[in-house]
């Protein structure tokens, strides 16, 4: 901590309070600076250890309503008139929020007069500013290790709430612009609304969604509000929501839209977001679900499976009926326990509401694949991820863009050129990201267990390995899988220092995470936000691991850019658009449903003229001799593009 008159760059000097205050001043600047002193110093060291953090520092609080009514505004929570806040959430708020804790003392300002007083504030800042920011770092990027909130913080508030949750809404306005430049860049969903909303085909449909509340779902939320439908949401990821986008739609928005996000939820958090974008205050449920990952329906399938367990007999769900490894679904079995001892029964009325389903990703069909063949649906599932449009633009050219920008906003610092990057899996997603890789100048090497996809890597010149082969000299590994176990801790420990890891499939499991952390004597080090660094003691090495093993992509960079992501959501809003014209008939069963091949094609041509791209027409003799129409389908369902 910078000495009284230093800075914390040690380079600009920074008055410390007049010579002539009073002696009771004094003695109060003194408690103060010793209280904060004394606190942070004790916070480190928890820190530091990998000890949980929890709001238990009562004996260190100070009760402030201008903090709590700015709170109120920013988080849009329901809190008491006036209660008692830790120095732990007053670190979530910026550092103005400082200078009202000292005015809560009994530091009187009147008595030192304004320019001591502005000295003063300048001092305090200077101390202790470099120690907050590096809290806030630590807290923000480790909720497992670090940041545990305590359960009953939101798992008490379980009735659906009508105002969303958002981190900071002072960044609405920077959110606006970001919404409104994302929009422009997505033809597919503009070329969709001048089609469709005039019509208002989604009026008086509730929608929830789960999946990752970026810029890009965000203008995915806004043509869905403009189709007719109200809209309530929560980011399929601990990181992956953008907190100023949040606010730009709880701000101007809240009248369509209720959202519950923010950047570095907990895992306990996560799930009571996810809870609260399925449950409607003025409804029994949604009447259409977007998914990413099969979250929101495994949610809604393990509760219904509960409700009826407990009706049963009064039981509970075992948690060591599920993987005991897998953090995310532990902790969403605890949840559901308590949902169903503290509100009763719901779920299976929810269900029941439900005309359709959209998934997004490759991991979310799998899921849905293997509930499907274990004992049905509960309802339609339209799989967006089985769109080509979808599959070969979002997981190929996406990962291009985004696996290269995670790396650089986490592994900055560190070239990609000449380096050996090792990419496990070469399916839609590992073929974007080998192809990024090798646009940067590194030395790509694939790993697969497919020996059609090892053959396609083959045929692209890359060399095909086994992970035991290049574990000890690669320089950096990118997991695409979308399965589990890809990098383990043995791995790990036998990896050059300073290797860096990322997951570009799913989860967090693909990176062996629950048992890193198992490692007796294991250091981490923060680097910075996205970015720590493990230390194995027994070797004296480390592996830097990107977004504390989940999406990198997302967790250190804004994922895919716009235009890909437009066809992706072009996809999903026909989709559901789909799955509510045909309500009534039974074109869509309780299985995994693709969208018919004529809107496939009808998505790539919205954004064909974005990219000047011209279409030939073939003539009515080709149209015969091929046995297609001028305007398509071209290719038949099964067609591998």
């Amino acid at each position: 901590m910078p000495q009284e008159g230093e800075s914390d760059a040690g380079s600009r000097k920074v008055p410390g309070p007049k010579a002539n205050v009073s002696t009771c001043v004094q003695k109060e600047i003194k408690k103060v600076q010793d209280k904060g002193t004394t606190w942070l110093a004790r916070l480190l060291g928890r820190l530091d250890a990998g000890k949980k953090v929890d709001k238990n520092l009562q004996e260190d609080s100070v009760t402030t309503d201008a903090t709590i009514n700015r709170r109120n505004r920013t988080q849009g929570v329901c809190q008491p008139k006036r209660r008692t806040l830790t120095y732990r959430e007053l670190l979530f708020t910026d550092l103005s929020d400082i200078s009202r804790m000292i005015k809560k003392s009994n530091f009187c300002r009147m008595e030192v007069g304004e320019d001591t007083w502005q000295e003063y504030k300048e001092f305090m800042y200077a101390n202790y500013r470099s120690k907050l920011n590096k809290v806030k770092r630590l807290i923000e990027i480790h909720p497992a290790a670090v940041r545990t909130s305590k359960m009953s913080d939101l798992w008490n508030n379980l009735t659906p709430l009508s105002e969303g949750v958002c981190k900071d809404i002072t960044q609405k306005d920077f959110g606006k612009i970001l919404l409104k430049l994302r929009m422009e860049e997505s033809p597919g969903l503009n070329s969709l609304l001048e089609v469709e909303e005039s019509h208002k085909p989604l009026k008086g449909v509730r929608v929830s969604g789960c999946l990752h509340l970026t810029g890009e779902v965000g203008c995915l939320i806004r043509t869905l509000n403009r189709l007719g439908a109200t809209v309530r949401w929560a980011s399929s990821n601990p990181f992956s929501a953008h907190d100023g986008i949040c606010a730009a739609l709880k701000a101007y928005h809240s009248d369509e839209t209720t959202i519950f996000a923010w950047k570095g939820e907990t895992v306990e958090e996560y799930w009571w977001c996810v809870y609260q974008s399925m449950c409607w205050p003025d409804a029994d449920g949604p009447d259409l679900i977007v998914d990413d990952g099969c979250g929101a329906y495994s949610m809604i399938k393990y509760g219904v499976e509960l409700e009826r367990k407990h009706a049963k007999d009064g039981s509970l769900l075992d948690p060591k009926d599920f993987d005991e490894q897998n953090r995310d679904i532990q902790c969403l079995v605890s949840f559901l326990n308590t949902l169903v001892t503290k509100r009763g029964y719901f779920w299976e009325k929810l269900a029941s509401k439900v005309i359709g389903l959209s998934e997004e990703t490759t991991s979310g069909v799998t899921q849905f694949r293997k509930f499907w063949r274990a004992g049905g649906l509960l309802f339609p599932v339209m799989s967006t991820n089985d769109c080509v449009t979808k599959q070969k633009y979002d997981n190929i050219y996406g990962c291009r863009h985004s696996g290269i920008h995670g790396l650089f906003n986490g592994g900055d610092g560190f070239l990609i050129g000449g380096k050996t990057v090792v990419v496990i899996g070469y399916g839609n997603v590992g073929k974007g990201v080998a192809q990024g890789f090798r646009g940067q100048g590194a030395k790509v090497k694939i790993t697969e267990i497919d020996p059609i996809c090892a053959l396609q890597a083959a045929m692209e010149g890359f060399d095909v390995v086994l992970m035991e082969d290049v574990v000890e000299t690669a320089d950096m590994f990118i997991s695409c899988t979308g399965g589990i176990d890809t990098i383990t801790v043995e791995h790990m420990k036998r990896m050059k220092n300073n290797a860096i890891l990322g997951n570009i499939g799913q989860g967090d499991q693909e990176i062996q995470m629950a048992e890193l952390h198992k490692v007796p004597g294991l250091e981490i080090t923060n680097i910075k936000p996205g970015a720590d660094y493990f230390k194995f003691p027994d070797t004296g090495k480390g592996v830097i691991i990107l977004a504390y093993g989940r999406l990198y992509n997302l967790g250190c960079a804004n994922g895919h850019p716009a235009f890909v992501m437009s066809a992706s959501f072009t996809d999903q809003a026909l989709c559901l658009l789909e799955l509510w014209k045909n309500r009534n008939t039974d074109k869509y069963g309780k299985c995994i449903n693709r969208l018919p091949k004529t809107l496939d094609e009808t998505v790539a041509r919205y954004h064909l003229k974005a990219l000047n791209v011209k279409l030939t027409i073939p003539t009515q003799r080709q149209c015969e001799f091929l046995g297609i129409k001028p305007e398509g389908p071209f290719k038949e369902d099964e067609y591998h593009y």
